[in-house]
């Protein structure tokens, strides 16, 4: 008897063909799958690129923007520094010209003449010298407008050398008796001078300076240092210092101070008037 049923091989060769027409056909779908994910992801990156892309571009217009903009702060700046140089400069000269133009209208007080009213003598005591002296001081308003409250003062310097002394002793304190701001001298009381107009100040005084031991002492010159104080119609204080140096004949001989006591020695060139050195003024 002849059996028609197929043989077990037949079926299973059946079955493996049918499982690999089914893992073919997943294979495939998870594969078309795939490159429709990779597919999409790529257009997906492709985007964000593009994203990212005109981010950065845009970022860039934000900077370049900014950058100008501080380029154009930075000269706005510069200007408004030129500006207010510009006006700085424009109210110093302001200034400038309204100082000119007060100093045209104050007083200003100097020396005008200055003479001997007897001649000077020498005193030799012990290790010292003394001088007694007369003079008289025309004192003048050179400026436009009127001064007030005008005093002076005068101090005295001996320097001992044979040579002529041609250097300006330093200012001694002759200003502090007639400045209203050394304690105890008060404002005012002075003269008052007109525009043009002057007075002649007397002034007479002794004064001593040590003299150096055991050598001739020599005095070639005589220097008078001055002070004139005064102030304007809003009280204002002014002063002027002055110099003066005694003056003698070309040819004048040494005189010798006999001492009154002592052995000390002492000789000067006769006194005949003295002479400007000098004025300085506020």
């Amino acid at each position: 008897m002849v059996n028609n049923l197929p043989h077990w091989a037949d079926r299973a060769v059946a079955i493996l063909t049918g499982l690999i027409l089914i893992t073919y056909i997943t294979s495939n779908y998870f594969a078309c799958q795939t490159l429709t994910e990779i597919k999409k992801g790529g257009a997906d990156t492709h985007d964000l690129a593009m994203a990212a892309k005109a981010q950065a571009d845009a970022s860039r217009s934000i900077a370049d923007a900014a950058k100008e903009q501080l380029g154009n702060t930075v000269k706005l700046t510069q200007a408004a520094q030129d500006q207010a140089a510009a006006a700085r400069s424009q109210a110093q000269v302001l200034s400038g010209q309204l100082s000119v133009m007060k100093s045209v209208q104050r007083p200003w007080i100097g020396t005008a003449q200055v003479g001997l009213m007897r001649p000077p003598s020498f005193e030799v005591i012990e290790n010292s010298v003394g001088l007694n002296i007369a003079l008289s001081v025309l004192i003048k308003n050179f400026g436009v407008a009127t001064a007030f409250n005008v005093k002076s003062n005068i101090a005295f310097s001996i320097p001992f050398m044979t040579k002529d002394s041609i250097t300006r002793p330093n200012f001694p304190p002759a200003c502090a008796s007639i400045d209203p701001k050394t304690p105890g001298v008060l404002f005012g009381g002075g003269n008052v001078v007109f525009s043009g107009e002057g007075f002649v100040q007397g002034f007479e005084t002794a004064f001593g300076t040590t003299m150096k031991p055991d050598t001739m002492n020599e005095i070639s010159r005589i220097w008078v240092i001055g002070c004139i104080a005064y102030s304007d119609e809003s009280s204002r204080m002014h002063y002027t210092k002055f110099w003066l140096r005694s003056t003698h004949a070309d040819d004048a001989p040494w005189i010798d101070i006999v001492p009154t006591f002592g052995k000390a020695k002492c000789r000067y060139k006769p006194v005949v008037g003295f002479e400007s050195w000098g004025e300085e003024a506020n």
